[in-house]
């Protein structure tokens, strides 16, 4: 990390690249991280959303670039990193942010759900990792924050693929945190409860739900904001976490119940 900054949490002089940047937690933690003085380059599939992404923050006063990549394909993330590179330089920081869970169409999970549920939420963060990691050792630090679910820890009917999805995540969270460590390269992860994104209302707006009306599933009794998340995130990125790696915390506004939910969170 460049900064020298007294407050831990400066992140001047470092560059973030955060992928589903374009809704969302992505979107909150690419602007609270440019606010604390990062240049931020957002990835996703869909042109728009991250252009408003970047819109923004430039409207703020900072930095910002777009990238449209489908993280399911290795081709994609090597484009990434390497335009982050050609870019700004250097890559300090990597949100492992995108991803994304479907029931059973029908019930019945088709071997073409299992693979895309993978590729979308496990091999991605593999692929991004392995690639981002050497040009975080050639400046002698770096992060790396993965998003994961707490459908890796509680049973979910119809998302079987997911929540081995994001289990995988959990384990390789703590795995390249220890691979990584000789070069001062911290792997941490959150795991995401309820948190109100645009998915989850809509989903809960399908299920003829109120999606604020969450005192069955959590204990203060509401979803959480995308923003409250970035702040974890950005904990985790900056140095007042310079001794955390391996970590998954979680962030779910205290669960009801550590077993079977009705939707996925």
């Amino acid at each position: 990390m460049q900064s020298s900054s007294a407050d831990p949490f400066d992140m001047r002089g470092t560059v973030a690249v955060i992928t589903g940047g374009g809704t969302g937690v992505g979107k909150a933690t690419a602007t609270l991280l440019s606010a604390r003085g990062a240049n931020v380059v957002v990835a996703g599939r869909r042109s728009l959303p991250l252009e408003e992404t970047v819109n923004e923050i430039e409207g703020l006063g900072g930095r910002a670039t777009a990238i449209k990549t489908d993280v399911r394909r290795v081709e994609d993330c090597e484009a990434l990193i390497d335009r982050a590179v050609q870019e700004y330089g250097r890559v300090d920081v990597l949100v492992n942010n995108a991803g994304g869970s479907k029931p059973a169409q029908d019930g019945v999970w088709r071997e073409q759900d299992w693979h895309n549920m993978l590729d979308l939420n496990l091999t991605s963060v593999w692929n991004l990792s392995r690639l981002a990691a050497p040009h975080m050792a050639r400046e002698g630090a770096g992060a790396i924050v993965n998003v994961s679910s707490s459908a890796s820890w509680r049973a979910m009917p119809n998302h079987a693929p997911y929540g081995a999805a994001k289990a995988g995540v959990n384990s390789l969270t703590e795995n390249l945190a220890a691979e990584y460590a000789a070069e001062n390269i911290r792997v941490n992860g959150v795991v995401l409860g309820v948190v109100a994104s645009e998915g989850f209302v809509k989903g809960m707006e399908m299920l003829g739900r109120d999606p604020e009306d969450q005192g069955d599933r959590v204990l203060l009794g509401r979803p959480g904001r995308p923003h409250e998340v970035a702040y974890t995130i950005l904990f985790l990125a900056s140095r007042a976490a310079s001794f955390i790696t391996g970590e998954m915390i979680h962030v779910g506004g205290g669960p009801r119940t550590w077993s079977r939910v009705e939707a996925c969170s």
